[in-house]
C-alpha cells in the first residue's frame, strides 16, 4: 500500500464529518463545515453524554494498566505531543518548517491519531496563502483577486509579489520580435499563462526587445536615442533608465541579470553589455546597477578575440557571470563583480545553431545534428571547456528546415523552433511534444519569460 492510499484509510478511520478535501502536490487539505438542525443536535448531544459516560467506565477499568506502563514509553507520547504542537503552532506562523519540500510533516500534522484536530479553516487560509499562491503564475493570481477582499489586498500586496518572485520559475512563454516590427507574446498555456498587453503598448514609445530575466523585460528605444526600459508586462510598470556613457548600437548584446531570492526585497538588477568598437578587435565592458542607478565602465578589456568578430544578440546569464556566444565559435564570460573576463572555445565539431543555457547548476551548450532523413542527435556540452556530456538521439515526423534551439530556462528541457512550429523535447522523458503552431519566423528574437509579478525596482 501507497503512503497516499495510506493516508486515505487513516483519514477514513479517525475523521468523520468531512465535507469537502483540496488535493495539491501530495498536500491534503480537510475542510469540515457540520451544519445539523437544531432537534439533530440536541439529540447527538444526548448520544455523545452517554458515549463519554461509556469510554469513562472504561478508562477506570484500564487506568491500573496505565499506570503500570513504561516510563520510557511515557516519554516518548510526550515528546511526540509536544512536538505536534509545535507543528501546528508553527504552521499557525507560516513557519518555514511547513516547507513543501516535506509534505509528510504536514500530513502527520493532520492525520496523526495523537493529535485528533481536524485543520480549522484559518489553518486553510494560512496554509493556501503561504504554501499555493506563491507558487502560481501571475495571470492565475490576477484571476483570483476576485475571489474576496482579504485574497484582493494579498494578492496586490508587495510581500506576495516578492515571494512569487522566486517561488514561480518556470518557463511560459517567449516574447517575439522580427526586427523593429511588433511585439508577440508566445504562451506556452493559454489558460495558465498571460500578459495584458503583449505588444507592450504601455511604454512611451516603439522599442526593440533585448533581454529577459525572470519576469523582467529590457527593451531599447527605436529612434536611436540610446534610451532602455525595463519593465514587467503583467503588471505594465516599467522605468526609463539613465542613458550609458557608450552609445549601444540596434546590435548590442547587452544582458539583463535579475536574479530572485529571499533577501533581494528590493529586486535589485544589473545590465551587463559588451562595448564592441568597429574594426578594433577590443571590447569594454558597460555594467548598469539598480542599487545605484548609474552606469560604470569595467577596468577589464577584451583584446582577445580577432577584430569584426560579432557577438550574437541574446547573451546568457548565470551564477554571476555573463556569456556570449561569438561568430568565431568562441564564447566569451565577464564577470561584473570581479571585473574579469575569459574566452572559452566551443570543440569543433559542436553543431552551429544551438544556445547557451543551464543544466544541473552548471554552463552547457545545446545543439542539433542531423543523422539523415528525420534522425537528428541532440548534443549537451557542458563543463568548465564545454565538453561533449551526452548525445541522445531524435525523430520528427517531418525533416527541420529552418530551425533553431531556443533559451530556455528549464535545463530538462530542449526548446526547438521548425519554420512556425515550437516543439518541447524533454532530455529526461526523450519526448518531443509540439506547443504552438503560430510562432514568427526564426529569424526573429526570442525572449524566454517568466510569469512574475516582481515589481521594477
Amino acid at each position: 500500500m501507497n503512503s497516499n492510499s495510506r493516508i486515505m484509510n487513516s483519514l477514513k478511520e479517525t475523521e468523520e464529518g468531512v465535507d469537502d478535501m483540496l488535493i495539491w502536490d501530495d498536500w491534503y487539505f480537510v475542510v469540515s463545515e457540520e451544519a445539523e438542525p437544531e432537534g439533530k443536535l440536541v439529540e447527538a448531544k444526548e448520544e455523545e453524554d452517554e458515549h463519554e459516560d461509556e469510554e469513562m467506565k472504561e478508562e477506570e477499568d484500564v487506568e491500573d494498566e496505565e499506570e503500570n506502563e513504561d516510563d520510557k514509553d511515557g516519554e516518548e507520547m510526550e515528546d511526540e505531543e509536544n512536538e505536534e504542537e509545535d507543528l501546528l503552532e508553527e504552521t499557525k506562523m507560516g513557519s518555514s518548517s511547513m516547507d513543501r519540500k516535506h509534505p509528510h510533516e504536514f500530513r502527520r500534522f493532520l492525520f496523526s491519531p495523537l493529535l485528533k484536530k481536524k485543520a480549522s479553516k484559518d489553518d486553510i487560509k494560512i496554509l493556501v496563502k503561504d504554501y499555493v499562491l506563491p507558487f502560481l503564475p501571475a495571470k492565475s493570481l490576477v484571476r483570483f483577486r476576485a475571489v474576496s477582499t482579504e485574497w484582493n489586498q494579498w494578492i496586490r500586496s508587495p510581500f506576495l509579489a516578492h515571494q512569487q518572485s522566486y517561488s514561480f520559475q518556470e518557463l511560459s512563454g517567449y516574447f517575439y520580435q522580427q526586427r523593429e516590427e511588433n511585439i508577440e507574446f508566445l504562451t506556452m498555456n493559454r489558460c495558465a499563462y498571460g500578459v495584458p498587453k503583449p505588444s507592450l503598448s504601455f511604454l512611451p514609445e516603439s522599442v526593440t526587445i533585448k533581454s529577459s530575466s525572470n519576469g523582467l523585460l529590457l527593451c531599447q528605444d527605436q529612434n536611436g536615442n540610446n534610451t532602455y526600459y525595463i519593465c514587467n508586462p503583467v503588471n505594465k510598470k516599467w522605468k526609463k533608465l539613465p542613458r550609458p556613457r557608450y552609445y549601444h548600437i540596434y546590435e548590442t548584446a547587452i544582458v539583463l541579470a535579475f536574479e530572485p531570492a529571499v533577501l533581494n526585497m528590493d529586486a535589485s538588477y544589473q545590465l551587463i553589455c559588451p562595448v564592441t568598437f568597429v574594426d578594433q578587435p577590443m571590447i569594454c565592458f558597460e555594467v548598469y546597477s539598480s542599487e545605484t542607478r548609474s552606469w560604470t565602465e569595467s577596468t577589464t578589456i577584451c583584446l582577445e578575440l580577432e577584430a569584426n568578430t560579432t557577438l550574437r544578440d541574446i547573451g546568457f546569464y548565470i551564477k554571476g557571470t555573463a556569456y556570449w556566444e561569438t561568430s568565431s565559435r568562441k564564447v566569451l564570460a565577464f564577470n561584473p563583480t570581479n571585473a574579469i573576463h575569459e574566452i572559452i572555445s566551443l570543440p569543433n565539431r559542436c553543431p552551429h545553431g544551438g544556445i547557451l543555457t543551464e543544466m544541473n547548476e552548471e554552463l552547457c551548450y545545446i545543439g542539433i545534428s542531423s543523422i539523415n532523413g528525420n534522425d537528428y542527435f541532440v548534443e549537451i556540452y557542458g563543463g568548465l571547456y564545454l565538453n561533449l556530456k551526452c548525445k541522445m538521439k531524435l525523430r520528427l515526423q517531418m525533416a527541420l528546415n529552418e530551425y533553431r534551439v531556443l533559451p530556455c530556462l528549464n535545463g530538462n528541457i530542449v526548446m526547438i523552433l521548425n519554420g512556425c512550429a515550437i516543439h518541447s523535447y524533454s532530455l529526461k522523458d526523450e519526448k518531443l511534444e509540439l506547443i504552438d503552431w503560430s510562432a514568427g519566423r526564426s529569424a526573429g528574437t526570442y525572449l524566454p519569460y517568466v510569469n512574475s509579478l516582481v515589481s521594477v525596482g
